[in-house]
């Protein structure tokens, strides 16, 4: 009988041991985010919320690893790289939004070839491959006041190297 106690008590300890230390990973409360995840670091793991949703607890450390909660439908917005774009314009004035001519899609043409002219017909910019790398700098021909370009528009011809008709046009230049 005082074996049978002995087990018990054993098993009984292993029991609500196992329990306790499963409650203190999940120690981390459940609610409602309203316009942001987050992250949270605690001595034995860590959390991650998805945003707008219950939240979703992960919990990790050394030997275990679990998630509770409701997962948040992931949305993406893919923009096909393959896709096929020549502004008509951009503004390369050292604020990061619109600094570099982007032709969305070029990349896809690998034997392509861009030259562009001012408004007098003076070669400014050529490349072949074009890797979307120009900030508006004259980089050939006669440069009177460094090589930014002024404000204005300027004239492209572009040959995407696959046999289709080659693009001609205008992009306006903003500083």
């Amino acid at each position: 009988m005082k074996i049978k106690i002995i087990i018990l008590t054993a098993f009984l300890f292993l029991f609500f041991g196992t329990i306790v230390n499963t409650a203190s990973a999940q120690s981390f409360a459940t609610d409602v985010i309203g316009s942001a995840g987050t992250f949270a670091a605690a001595p034995g793991g860590s959390m991650a919320w998805t945003i707008g949703e219950v939240t979703i607890e992960t919990y990790s450390s050394s030997n275990n690893f679990f998630t509770q909660g409701f997962h948040q439908p992931s949305v993406e917005i893919i923009i096909s790289p393959f896709e096929f774009f020549i502004p008509q314009g951009f503004s390369p004035n050292g604020d990061f939004v619109n600094d570099l001519f982007i032709i969305r899609g070029i990349l896809k043409y690998p034997n392509n070839k861009i030259l562009i002219y001012n408004r007098w017909g003076n070669k400014v910019f050529g490349a072949s491959p074009y890797l979307n790398s120009w900030d508006g700098r004259c980089i050939s021909g006669l440069r009177v006041g460094g090589d930014e370009l002024p404000i204005g528009t300027y004239f492209y011809v572009l040959d995407l190297g696959d046999g289709t008709p080659i693009f001609k046009g205008t992009i306006y230049l903003n500083r």
